[in-house]
């Protein structure tokens, strides 16, 4: 009798290598000298319209074998492999110690099942169980209602802990003793940045600096539109405007100007958008904009 063996091994999602939650499975079905290879990737961000590089672990190196496009937050994709050389990359099935799918330098779907230079056999009583039956993820991607509403159900997603530099512990206080006007105070802690090479310029924040923000706003901390942005960028904007002798400050989340990404933008409360030049067109990167005070 050949060798047949099942199995389904669950993704990891992680930002900045902290576990954010399952957003997906691996599942092989191996028969003799071939491998059945699927990937299911869903529930990532609604605005995931990306590629991501799959890599094979094996021998205590990694392998890049594929490129996935995901879009609208999920990904699907099947192939057979030769079980003695998995895509080529020259890891045989049985000494395949794991996977990870590179969506950007801080975000990673993964499952390491085996150690570098365990053997497979002493893994084996570890290993993820056979899965002859299993209720499997649709493939279709969910409508943007069902995403965003049960986005919304789980409640706010919070930024993974970080410890605080020392410099930030009494930064309300710096901030009251420095200067009379707020925004003087802020420009001289963060960083000014010009993104459209124009004379407009913007105050470079994080999440963490939200305490700058007046109360009802420190808790955009946890919104999942925001936090999208941030870890694909690195940063979010705060600008000033004044007309009229009246100032006005607005939240910028850096992303790509298109209809559906509007939309969701917009059901986060980002309603505006600024790019380099009016009308936008689809496809130009700018930041979705939102109202706030300081």
């Amino acid at each position: 009798m050949g060798f047949y063996e099942r199995k389904i091994r669950y993704l990891d999602y992680l930002e900045y290598e902290n576990k954010i939650k399952n957003a997906g499975f691996v599942k092989t079905e191996v028969s003799n000298e071939n491998c059945k290879f699927q990937i299911m990737i869903k529930g990532l961000y609604p605005t995931d319209t990306l590629q991501g590089d799959v890599y094979l672990f094996g021998g205590g190196k990694a392998y890049k074998v594929e490129t996935l496009s995901l879009r609208f937050g999920t990904s699907s994709y099947i192939s057979t492999w030769d079980a003695c050389n998995l895509c080529g990359s020259g890891i045989s099935y049985e000494k395949w110690d794991g996977i990870e799918i590179r969506l950007s330098e801080h975000r990673v779907l993964r499952n390491i099942w085996r150690e570098a230079g365990e053997e497979p056999m002493e893994a084996l009583e570890e290993a993820d169980e056979i899965l002859v039956s299993m209720p499997e993820l649709k493939e279709a991607a969910p409508a943007l209602g069902e995403i965003v509403a049960e986005n919304l159900a789980e409640g706010p997603e919070t930024v993974p802990d970080k410890e605080e530099p020392v410099e930030s512990v009494d930064r309300t206080t710096r901030f009251q003793s420095l200067y009379e006007d707020k925004w003087t105070q802020l420009t001289q802690h963060y960083r000014t940045i010009h993104p459209f090479g124009d004379e407009r310029s913007y105050l470079s924040i994080k999440p963490e600096d939200f305490i700058i923000l007046q109360g009802q706003y420190q808790k955009l901390v946890g919104n999942s539109f925001l936090l999208h942005g941030y870890y694909n960028y690195g940063h979010v904007l705060l600008e000033r405007q004044e007309k009229d002798g009246h100032c006005s400050y607005y939240l910028g989340v850096p992303g790509i100007y298109h209809e559906r990404e509007k939309q969701v933008a917009g059901l986060f409360g980002f309603e505006g958008f600024e790019g380099a030049a009016s009308p936008y067109a689809e496809g130009s990167f700018g930041y979705y904009m939102l109202p706030v005070e300081i």
